[in-house]
């Protein structure tokens, strides 16, 4: 875990990720990972690829969004439904980044 702090505390530096990071939150997604389940193994590759994307962007100090891995189907397609209020696509505050947050020019 050594080497991954120093990685951290030097995207941190970089300005790569998000200020609140924590060393938890690494092995939140790594358990979470592990909880994955599909109806086949190209199912769940695919679908464990789409997380980390998801993971990698929600790390990033500010994120470009961009286009994530192809869902994988996980659900009956009566289940399939998005929660009210869900959006289809992020929307990043004014300077294209997230909130609370101030993005550099690139």
């Amino acid at each position: 875990m050594g080497a991954v702090a120093e990685l951290a505390r030097r995207a941190e530096g970089a300005g790569r990720l998000r200020s609140d990071f924590v060393l938890d939150d690494l092995i939140l997604v790594l358990m979470a990972d592990k909880g994955i389940h599909a109806t086949s193994a190209a199912a769940q590759v695919k679908a464990s690829r789409r997380f980390a994307g998801l993971v990698i962007q929600a790390f990033e100090a500010c994120p470009r969004h961009a286009p994530l891995p192809p869902a994988a189907r996980l659900a009956s397609a009566g289940e399939q439904q998005a929660p009210a209020g869900a959006r289809s696509r992020p929307v990043p505050d004014q300077d294209g980044g997230s909130q609370g947050e101030r993005c550099p020019a690139r």
